[in-house]
């Protein structure tokens, strides 16, 4: 796995002029070689000097769904250690506390609920192995898993729960396993309610974005919770729906049951974004199903779409976890009907 890893990141410098290769050291057996490099150094202290301020960049983290194409954006250390208090507090982390890590490490939640999030806690984590959730292997045996690592909390999205409805719990021992929060797509109300209703085991849905940290709201643990909902706005943010104009400037706060675009602001927030690499989309070209962002690109004959293409909808193909397929269903105008081309 890490060779195959090490020979595509070496194929991809070579396309990519400038671009600086980090290069580390990988000799001995791994994973025994990592693991004594880092007995090697005390526990109580650091071994180099470290000067970073609160308002200084920590962490470089893509988008995946604000726009079409990712953006970069940048986190500073406040935010980074903030977050990381806030969420352990708001989710009653304990020292005690096992997380199963099967988000990917490169996502925003990945990287935060189940990693500095547990840590600020004093908790541990188990990591499910570089594919995560996306190896069929790891929903199939996750029940296993809880009852070695005595997992108490677990986090995951949509397809993972309702893939979790059809692995039965057999024998297995899962009653240490206390929370299970969802995030990044809506969790349906029926697989919540059959996850519950199965395993015992409640549901606390939230709310985030890269750009914020991660965490923005969320159903506490304990309290009130409303199922479709992503609870409270969690301290220190400004979070409301508000109605904007097409160049996306605030117009005035949304009315009760009005539908808007959240706007969301804190104090400790990520440093605007970085470099764009990518050129971005038109609003609503980022599409999420079961709690993957599925993007539509423009089209070669984008002129033919438009005049003969009244709505266009993208349908689930297959409800496998790892790697998802989409039909596009395309419903024509009556224009197309004479257009041979289009029949």
């Amino acid at each position: 796995m890490f060779d195959a890893l090490e020979q595509k990141a070496l194929a991809i410098a070579k396309t990519v002029p400038g671009l600086d290769v980090v290069c580390v050291d990988t000799e001995g057996q791994r994973p025994d070689g990592f693991l004594a490099a880092i007995a090697a150094h005390p526990a109580d202290r650091l071994t180099f000097t470290y000067d970073a301020g609160p308002q200084d960049h920590a962490a470089y983290m893509h988008t995946g769904g604000t726009t079409g194409a990712p953006k970069i954006a940048r986190s500073t250390h406040l935010a980074e250690v903030s977050q990381a208090w806030l969420i352990a507090g708001l989710s009653d982390i304990r020292p005690d506390d096992v997380m199963l890590a099967g988000l990917p490490l490169f996502h925003a939640a990945g990287v935060r609920i189940t990693g500095t999030m547990i840590w600020a806690a004093g908790a541990s984590v188990v990591l499910v192995g570089p594919m995560g959730f996306r190896n069929p292997e790891v929903v199939k045996r996750l029940w296993e898993t809880v009852e070695t690592y005595r997992v108490t909390a677990l986090m995951a999205i949509a397809t993972v729960y309702a893939s979790l409805l059809h692995v039965p719990v057999g024998g297995r021992d899962i009653s240490s396993l206390r929370l299970a929060a969802s995030g990044a797509a809506p969790l349906p109300v029926e697989i919540i309610e059959r996850f519950e209703a199965t395993f015992g085991i409640v549901i606390s849905e939230g709310y985030g974005l890269t750009e914020g940290c991660c965490m923005s709201a969320r159903n506490p643990p304990g309290g009130v919770r409303k199922v479709g909902s992503v609870g409270f706005r969690i301290p220190y943010q400004a979070l409301k729906p508000v109605i904007v104009d097409k160049a996306g400037r605030y117009v005035r706060d949304c009315a009760v049951d009005e539908v808007g675009v959240v706007e969301d602001d804190r104090l400790d927030r990520s440093r605007n974004f970085g470099r764009v690499a990518f050129e971005t989309v038109r609003r609503h070209d980022v599409h999420h199903l079961g709690g993957n962002v599925v993007l539509v690109t423009k089209r070669d004959a984008a002129e033919r779409v438009a005049e003969h293409v009244a709505e266009v909808a993208l349908h689930d193909l297959r409800r496998a976890v790892g790697g998802r397929s989409f039909v596009e269903l395309e419903h024509f105008a009556t224009s197309a009907r004479s257009d041979p081309a289009m029949r």
